[in-house]
C-alpha cells in the first residue's frame, strides 16, 4: 500500500475514534431527555408532540433529528475537516503543476541537436525546465525512461514516455510533450530551406504541425482517472458513514435508556419513529456532502483546474448516490445494533456490528486504488456492505460497466429492504425490553413472536 494510502488510514481511524468516544462521553453525562424534551422540538406532551394532523409522524421526528444535528459541534467539525479536504485535492495538484518543475528529457546523439534547438521554446511555453541528456542508443533511452531517471525520451523521430496520459491530465509531462512534438516538426521544416518557394496556404499549414508519433513503453496501469478524488470519495464517504450509523445507534439506546420512547410512543409507531429518525439523520449528511461538493467546484472555478470536468464529475455523483445508498444500509444496520441493548453504558458491545465492516471496506478501497486486481474484491463489490466503497472506483477505472453498475444497485436496494423489514421488526419488539444486553438470536425470536 502507498505511503499516501497508510497515512490516510491512520488519520480518518483516529479521528472517527475520537469522534465516537466524545459523543458517548457526552451521552453518558446527558439529562433526563424528558425534562429537556421541548428543547429538542419534542413537545411537552404526546399530544402536543404529533398533533398536527396535516404533517407525518415521521416527518416531525426527521425535523428533531435535523435540529439536533445541526446544533452539535461533531457535526460542525466533520463539515469543515470534508471542505478542506475537497479544497485540498484540488487546490494543491493546480498549485504543484503550475509551479516551476523540472524534467529530464533522454535522447540519442542523433536527435540531441534537434532537441536543443527547441528546448528554449519549450520552456517559456510550459513553464517547466528541461534537462537534455544524451545516451548512446535508443536502448539506453528507453531504459532511462522505465527507471525513471527521464520523463521523456526523443529517438528515431519518436517522442517515448513510459504510459499514456489520462484523458483530462494536466501534467507537466503532458504538456512538454505536445509542445516538444510540434516545435521539433517545424524546425525541421524551416530547417530544409524549401520553405521560401511554398504558397502561404502551405506556410499556414506549417504552423500547425502533425505531431511527432508518440510511443508508450508500458500499457495504462487499471487505476482511477483522478485518483485524487477517488480518494476523498473513500475518506468522505468513510467519515460520514462512521459518524451517522453511530449517531443512529446512540439516538435509539438513548431513546430506550431515557424512557422517553414511552411517551413517543403514545402517539406514533415505532417503524415512524425508526423512519423518522433515519431520515433526519440522513438529511443532514446529505447537506454535509453537498458542502463539501459545493466547496470542491468553487475551489475549481477560483484554480481553473480540470479535475471535476468529465469523468471527475461523473465520479462525484456517483460517489453521492452511493453515500446515500450506503447511508442507507449502515443506518438500519446501526438502527438493529441499537435495539439490542437499553444502555448507554452497553453501546461499545455493538458498535463492532458497524465499524468493522466499514474498515473492512475502508481497507478494500485503498488496495483498488493501489493498483491491486484481485478478483475476489472485484465480487465484494455488490456486497452492500463494501458497494459504497469499491462501486466508484471499479467505474471510475474502468473495470465496471453501466450494466454492472446498475446490477450492485440493485441487489443494494433488494439488501436494504430486508435489512429494513428485519431491523424494524426487532425494534418494535425489544423497543421496551431492559437488562442486559440481547443477543440477535433472542431478538429474531422476539421479533418473530411479535408478528
Amino acid at each position: 500500500m502507498p505511503v499516501y494510502a497508510r497515512e490516510a488510514v491512520i488519520f480518518v481511524i483516529a479521528l472517527a475514534v475520537a469522534v465516537t468516544r466524545r459523543r458517548m462521553r457526552s451521552n453518558k453525562k446527558a439529562a433526563n431527555p424528558l425534562e429537556g424534551a421541548h428543547k429538542d422540538h419534542l413537545v411537552d406532551t404526546p399530544e402536543q408532540a404529533f398533533s398536527a394532523q396535516s404533517t407525518p409522524a415521521a416527518l416531525l421526528v426527521a425535523r428533531r433529528e435535523i435540529s439536533q444535528r445541526l446544533a452539535s459541534r461533531a457535526y460542525r467539525v466533520i463539515i469543515i475537516l470534508m471542505v478542506l479536504i475537497s479544497v485540498g485535492a484540488i487546490a494543491v495538484p493546480k498549485i504543484i503543476s503550475s509551479s516551476g518543475s523540472k524534467l529530464t528529457v533522454a535522447t540519442t546523439p542523433a536527435g540531441a541537436k534537434e532537441l536543443r534547438a527547441v528546448t528554449q521554446r519549450v520552456e517559456k511555453l510550459t513553464g517547466v525546465n528541461l534537462q537534455v541528456s544524451v545516451d548512446a542508443s535508443t536502448a539506453i533511452v528507453e531504459q532511462s525512461i522505465r527507471s525513471g531517471k527521464a520523463a521523456i525520451g526523443y529517438a528515431d523521430s519518436n517522442l517515448i514516455v513510459k504510459r499514456p496520459f489520462a484523458p483530462n491530465s494536466t501534467s507537466s509531462t503532458k504538456r512538454v510533450v505536445s509542445a516538444l512534438s510540434q516545435g521539433i516538426q517545424v524546425d525541421k521544416i524551416l530547417s530544409s530551406g524549401a520553405i521560401r518557394k511554398l504558397p502561404s496556404s502551405v506556410v499556414a499549414q506549417i504552423l500547425s504541425p502533425k505531431p511527432i508519433k508518440l510511443v508508450y513503453l508500458l500499457p495504462s496501469l487499471a487505476k482511477p482517472k483522478d485518483l485524487s478524488l477517488a480518494i476523498v470519495g473513500v475518506v468522505a464517504t468513510f467519515m460520514l458513514l462512521s459518524t451517522y450509523s453511530a449517531w443512529v445507534l446512540m439516538g435509539v439506546i438513548e431513546e430506550k435508556s431515557s424512557r422517553v420512547i414511552e411517551v413517543l410512543l403514545s402517539s406514533i409507531s415505532a417503524r415512524s419513529l425508526l423512519l423518522g429518525k433515519m431520515v433526519g439523520i440522513g438529511t443532514a449528511a446529505l447537506a454535509q456532502a453537498v458542502t463539501a461538493v459545493l466547496a470542491a467546484i468553487l475551489t475549481t472555478l477560483a484554480v481553473g483546474s480540470s479535475l471535476l470536468r468529465g469523468a471527475g464529475l461523473e465520479f462525484i455523483l456517483l460517489q453521492l448516490m452511493w453515500l446515500l445508498l450506503g447511508y442507507s444500509f449502515y443506518c438500519t444496520v446501526g438502527a438493529l445494533a441499537g435495539s439490542l441493548v437499553s444502555k448507554v453504558e452497553d453501546a461499545q458491545s455493538v458498535t463492532a456490528f458497524i465499524q468493522i465492516p466499514l474498515l473492512l471496506s475502508y481497507l478494500a478501497s485503498f488496495a483498488v486504488i493501489s493498483g491491486n486486481q484481485n478478483y475476489l474484491l472485484k465480487l465484494l463489490a455488490y456486497i452492500p456492505i463494501f458497494s459504497p466503497f469499491l462501486v466508484p472506483i471499479y467505474w471510475s477505472s474502468g473495470q465496471m460497466g453501466l450494466g454492472q453498475v446498475f446490477l450492485a444497485v440493485a441487489v443494494n436496494v433488494l439488501c436494504l429492504y430486508l435489512t429494513y423489514r428485519l431491523a424494524s421488526m426487532v425494534y418494535e419488539a425489544t423497543v421496551f425490553s431492559r437488562g442486559k444486553r440481547l443477543k440477535f438470536r433472542a431478538a429474531i425470536k422476539l421479533a418473530k413472536l411479535a408478528t
